[in-house]
């Protein structure tokens, strides 16, 4: 069922489209396989960790803390947009001369508390 997923929305993205793939650990092995299979293990432009704030485990285990994001594109000529927040007025008159005029910055991938 997976595998058709992938397959249509392969054929609904744009020639320089991408696709990010949420998953947990117990599966992330077999959905890359899947991924690299629809789109070329060339295609794959990024292996996301997403650290959660608290583990779930057990007294037996330790616990999983993470989660796997994947980034594959159709082609080489994908398009990739980083991620900004607007910058707050307060902070635009402290930017320095070269930096006059910028409305955004990069905005980190974290978890918020």
């Amino acid at each position: 069922m997976m595998y058709e997923r992938l397959v249509l929305a392969r054929e609904l993205l744009a020639e320089h489209g991408s696709i990010f793939v949420h998953c947990d650990s117990g599966v992330n092995f077999l959905l890359r396989g899947l991924l690299s299979e629809v789109f070329g293990f060339d295609y794959c432009v990024n292996e996301i960790v997403w650290r959660r704030t608290g583990t779930h485990g057990t007294t037996r285990s330790f616990g999983v803390i993470h989660d796997t994001i994947f980034l594959f594109a159709k082609s080489e000529n994908y398009c990739f947009n980083v991620p900004t927040t607007p910058l707050p007025e307060v902070l635009k008159d402290r930017l320095s001369d070269e930096k006059k005029g910028q409305n955004a910055v990069f905005c980190p991938l974290v978890n918020k508390k």
